[in-house]
């Protein structure tokens, strides 16, 4: 543990669960105090029991889960009732918003608070509801357009914004959503079409590191999205049949998915099967623990090093999809296993089903070598 003083405020570095974590203390008048704080802290996320913390590390302890993403103990969480709309202060808009249906119910509600996070750095705790109009909107939109934030980001932070107003409006709380009223920002700019040859993808994968490449090829031939080859167990797993099947909760699409395996996979997910984990039913672990989008950012730059570092790992999903068609692949066929085959189809054509067949023999289509290198990205993507 260890506790800084920068521009007035304490920071203390700690680790609860074996990751160091940063966290600003408000509040806090001496170093002695934060050694306490960050005391009391340790101790309530390790036995789980928040009732006796002090107010300074209650709020702290609530700033932690909430950049964290942690899904927050009942000890925690703000009560239903909040203040008229005459006193009613941004920090209490997202006590209220994190205990609602809405960020309960959310598939990913990490997004939520990290917008959150944003937001709150920006308007303060303190700010008035009533006063938050368009103008203040529309300065925070610029704030983050000259801190280098991508217009889509922005307009995902004040989607939130918008779905917190919604919910206060729904309550009777606050009367209007000033949301409504500013326009979106045009999200062109984050355009980008990218592809990878072979030769290319072969140096990303020989220069990364060893429990990565399994992951990568992964990726390069299911076109899975990063959450969903994270989250892979092994029960959605069927090698006897080459089949990924991943259920509606754990897909950007709410609907089942099958994936076909590629023969040239098999052999890395029947290693990746072979190191088991008592406490974890991930397929591919770090350390014996399972991997968060955190875990790809050091292995990504290093594959990507002398290539283009503008590259996401996204992009591998577009060269997935290139190759199926410069490969014959059938096109529904590759729009099903990408999860996009309902979204250009007529309803009369959406009852015919693809058998895991069908899948396995197209997916043994698949080939890698269909020309050199193309990334096409716009200046602020």
């Amino acid at each position: 543990m260890s506790v800084k003083l920068h521009q007035g405020v304490y920071y203390v570095r700690f680790r609860p669960f074996g990751k160091q974590i940063k966290l600003a203390l408000q509040s806090c008048d001496s170093r002695r105090q934060a050694i306490v704080i960050e005391a009391e802290l340790t101790q309530a996320l390790r036995s789980g029991s928040y009732a006796n913390l002090g107010s300074i590390a209650r709020n702290a302890c609530i700033k932690l889960f909430l950049n964290q993403g942690w899904e927050f103990p009942a000890e925690l969480k703000p009560t239903q009732r909040v203040k008229p709309e005459a006193v009613l202060n941004f920090w209490d808009c997202v006590g209220f918003f994190i205990n609602s249906p809405v960020y309960k119910s959310a598939k990913y509600p990490r997004r939520y608070s990290d917008c959150l996070a944003h937001l709150v750095r920006y308007f303060g705790k303190t700010f008035p509801m009533k006063e938050l109009w368009t103008p203040q909107i529309r300065e925070y939109r610029l704030k983050r357009q000259t801190d280098g934030a991508r217009n889509a980001t922005v307009n995902r932070e004040v989607g939130v914004l918008s779905r917190m107003f919604r919910i206060l409006m729904d309550h009777r709380v606050i009367q209007e959503n000033p949301c409504r009223l500013v326009e979106r920002l045009s999200e062109k700019e984050g355009q980008r079409e990218v592809y990878i040859s072979q030769a290319d993808f072969s140096m990303m994968m020989n220069q990364t590191w060893d429990w990565f490449r399994p992951i990568l090829w992964t990726a390069y031939v299911t076109g899975l999205r990063q959450g969903e080859v994270i989250g892979l167990e092994r029960g959605d797993l069927d090698l006897k049949s080459r089949i990924i099947r991943l259920t509606p909760d754990r897909t950007k699409e709410n609907k089942f998915k099958r994936i076909p395996i590629h023969r040239s996979l098999v052999p890395h997910l029947e290693t990746a099967l072979r190191l088991t984990s008592l406490q974890h039913r991930n397929i591919f672990l770090k350390d014996g623990g399972p991997l968060n989008k955190g875990s790809f950012k050091h292995p990504w730059r290093l594959a990507i090093k002398g290539f283009d570092e503008r590259l996401r790992f996204h992009d591998l999903r577009h060269v997935f999809h290139t190759n199926c068609r410069r490969s014959g692949i059938d096109y529904e066929v590759s729009q099903a296993i990408l999860g996009h085959c309902d979204r250009m189809r007529p309803v009369t054509e959406r009852y015919g089903r693809i058998s895991d067949s069908e899948l396995v023999s197209q997916i043994d289509k698949l080939e890698f070598d269909h020309g050199s290198s193309e990334i096409l990205v716009c200046a602020n993507a």
